[in-house]
């Protein structure tokens, strides 16, 4: 599987969403929550993050397959957004995304990014790439974890 990884445009935003909103649904159902962020946000959200901050999309074929933001500030940066389409889960691209975010941001003492505490395989994924939990907070009927790793 060729997967290229390059810097998301304003044509890619659609699919983004696409990819996404399903990659999310199941996170919204799992915390009852259709109106957690990813499953709201519009076109013109992401197009803001493409002029201002960094997204990646992973590429198979000229498709789309994946997507993940890195919201900058000041000496640390968030990752939110990874999306992996279903049909590519468990071919090492979530973690493909994840490198190039960390690579773009080595001068950075630390990043950071929050999951659902029940999304066993994605904090598992994070933990394999060096992220530890720092905290925990409650968001309506659910918890939050946050996870960071010093560069």
């Amino acid at each position: 599987m060729d997967i290229t990884i390059r810097n998301a445009v304003k044509q890619d935003i659609e699919d983004i969403l696409r990819i996404q909103k399903k990659a999310f649904a199941f996170q919204a159902k799992k915390y009852n929550d259709y109106e957690m962020p990813p499953m709201v946000e519009t076109y013109e959200d992401v197009l803001k993050d493409i002029e201002n901050q960094m997204v990646f999309v992973a590429v198979l074929d000229s498709k789309i397959v994946g997507s993940v933001r890195v919201i900058r500030n000041q000496d640390e940066a968030e990752i939110k957004r990874l999306a992996v389409d279903d049909d590519y889960h468990n071919n090492g691209i979530g973690h493909m995304l994840m490198d190039i975010a960390e690579l773009q941001h080595r001068e950075l003492k630390r990043l950071w990014l929050l999951t659902g505490s029940e999304s066993y395989k994605s904090i598992n994924m994070y933990k394999k790439l060096g992220y530890e939990i720092y905290k925990e907070a409650d968001h309506k009927d659910y918890k939050l974890v946050y996870l960071q790793k010093f560069l």
